[in-house]
Order: structure tokens, then sequence, then C-alpha cells
């Protein structure tokens, strides 16, 4: 059985984003927070037009700023996924097993190249709205090996605010389903974003990539090419830059002279995106994203996890501020935004006793848990 007050927290947090659009995020935070099990770390709202294929997000927490762009301009609309909620009634909500079959989704471009990145193969989807060709989903994606739990039964008995809340909301009714352009979205990255054409020619760096650029390194300039400092990754890129890459999609790790650890992602951009870049014929073929990840040892959140009840999302924080990486850090590491970080802090103050970052550090220094030293022992 759900806690009452837990629910009407969540509640009181949808009803606050109809108003303000930009408490989306810790609404949606909150929901899954508050009744998803580990690793269940993502949801947000879509708005998707089958024909022509496009789509907007209203709100997401969890999801990189840059995974908007690619969404919109590879899938929406057009995957299995979307393709399969038409199924569904407005109000209804299912795990995606009872849409698509775990099988025939595991073959769709969607999972191959975008979702199996991250380790998500299944979904809660719940249908808000449906207008025409046009459709507004709540969408949690979810590992292939964790089951939901109560957050499905949660997701059902919350679909009603959800579909009220965006009534209410002014902004929701006015959404003209335009997808943002994708230097917008590329300005507003707290991450390194490169748009490369052909043969890595770079064609826009947000301000993260310019000053990665300027401080050399792990990638330069030569001429108006991008080249990375690791040959095998340069081939890789240089390949799917040129439509020659095996997949749409890989993963590299950089080390800088200082040893920090930098993780790539290289995207293939389908044409409609593509085109935004530049009035180039061809636009851009690639884009890469990344910066420094903050390392937090997963033996050391797990311990935290344990010893003080906490949720798998909270002992990660308290993980990034035993590393000394802040909540800045903790919120560039998880791309989230500065306040969704502070309400999951928050709960931790809650749960442990602590009512300041130096008091929880103070604790945890304290605490006899067997993990390495942490700071100032």
């Amino acid at each position: 059985m759900l806690d009452l007050q837990a629910y009407d927290g969540v509640v009181s947090e949808i009803y606050e984003a109809a108003l303000v659009p930009a408490r989306w995020e810790a609404a949606l935070t909150r929901m899954i927070a508050t009744f998803g099990p580990r690793d269940w770390e993502v949801a947000f709202l879509l708005w998707e037009r089958h024909v022509p294929p496009t789509g907007r997000f209203l709100g997401s927490a969890g999801v990189n700023p840059m995974a908007h762009s690619v969404y919109i301009g590879n899938f929406a609309g057009q995957n299995e996924w979307s393709q399969a909620s038409r199924k569904l009634r407005v109000g209804q909500v299912e795990h995606s097993d009872t849409l698509i079959t775990r099988r025939r989704f595991k073959q769709s471009s969607l999972y191959r190249d975008f979702l199996q990145h991250w380790g998500y193969g299944v979904a809660i989807i719940g249908m808000l709205h449906r207008h025409g060709p046009d459709q507004l989903g709540l969408v949690l994606p979810g590992p292939l090996a964790r089951e939901p739990g109560e957050l499905l039964e949660a997701v059902r008995l919350l679909l009603p605010h959800f579909q009220r809340a965006a009534r209410i909301s002014r902004r929701i009714q006015e959404a003209d389903l335009r997808a943002a352009t994708a230097t917008s979205v590329l300005d507003a990255s707290p991450y390194a974003v490169f748009a490369l054409g052909r043969d890595m020619r770079l064609q826009l760096a947000n301000a993260a990539g310019q000053a990665m650029l300027g401080s050399g390194g792990l990638l330069t300039l030569l001429g108006d090419r991008l080249s990375v400092a690791d040959a095998r990754a340069q081939a890789e890129l240089r390949a799917m830059s040129l439509g020659k890459g095996r997949d749409r999609a890989f993963s590299v790790t950089l080390h800088d002279d200082r040893f920090r650890q930098h993780i790539f992602t290289a995207l293939a951009v389908g044409d409609r995106l593509g085109g935004e870049f530049d009035n180039q014929a061809g636009g851009a073929s690639l884009m890469l994203i990344g910066g420094q990840r903050v390392s937090v040892a997963g033996d050391l959140v797990a311990q935290i996890e344990q010893s003080f009840g906490l949720t798998a999302a909270e002992a990660r924080l308290a993980g990034h501020l035993c590393e000394g990486s802040g909540l800045e850090g903790y919120a560039r590491d998880r791309s989230v935004s500065l306040h969704a970080a502070r309400y999951v802090l928050k709960n931790v103050f809650a749960k442990t006793g602590a009512r300041s970052q130096a008091e929880l550090l103070a604790l945890l220094n304290e605490a006899p848990l067997g993990w390495k030293a942490l700071p100032g022992r």
C-alpha cells in the first residue's frame, strides 16, 4: 500500500508544476524518488505527433538535455513505443511488456541505437491526452532486469492528477509541438557539445565545448576539423561522420593530462535535426557530447544506502559529497538541475538527521562502515 503522506506530497508538486511548468522536473523527480525502485530514475512528459513525426518534451527528470534533441530528431512519433502507445485509451497506464514483446523491442532502432547504452529496455507508459495525430504521454523508462514495484501502481493513481495539471497549464495547452532548435539546446547544456559535419568538420560547439578546446589535450582543432587524442576513437568518430560507422551511437572514455576521466557519447544525427545546425549542404552528421565524470565507487554508494536507509539516488548524492564534488558536481553528473539536487539532499538530511552538508560529512566520517578514507579523516 502506498504511503498516503508521500502520495499527497507528489500530488502537490504536480499541481505546482501546472502553474509553473519549470517545476515539472521537481514533480517527476519526487515521484520516482518516492515510489521508484533502485535504477528507475527517469521520467518525462512528451507530446508526439505521428504524421509527420515530431514531438516536444514538456518536462523531464534524469534526462540529459542533449537526449531531448536526439530523440526528437531521430525517434519521435515513429518508434515502437510511440506506435504501440496509440493502442492506449486516454487515462490508461500500462507496462511496455503488455504493448510490445521484449524480443521485438530489442530489434528496434530505439533500443539498439539509443536506450541500450543506458541499460533501459522497458517502460511504464501513461496516456494523458490525445488530439487528432497528437498525443501527450507520461513515460518512465526502466532497466530490463528490474521490475517497477509499486511505481506502476503509483503512476496509475497519479495519472488523473497529471491530466488535470496538463489542462490547467496554459503552456501545455498552447504547445505548438515544434522541437526546440538544436542551437538553443546546445547553449543550455552543462556538457561539452559538438556538432560535426562530414569528415569531422566542426560546425558548432557550445560554451563548455569551446572551453574544452581552449584547454588543449583531449580535443583539438586541426584546421576546421575536430581531433580526438585517442587514435581508435578518432577513427570510429571519423567513420561515423562519413556515414560509414558500424553503430549509430557509441561511448568513449578519455583521460586528460591530469588523469581525470571524461566520458563522451557520439550520436549519428538524422537529416531533419542535422540541417538545423548550419546552412551548409547536408548539415551536421554527428554529435559528440560529454565531459568530466565524477567517479563515485559503487560499493561506497551501496554502503551508505544500507547504513542509513537511503534510496539509491540519495545514497549517490551522499557519495558525491564524500568524494568532494559537491552539490553542483552531483547535478552535473546526473544531468539534473540544482533544484532537483537540493530536493534529494533535503531527503538525505531528513533520514540521517543532519542539518547541513558539514554535519552530513561529519556523520559519514564517523560511521563505522569500513569504506575508504573520506575527506578530513
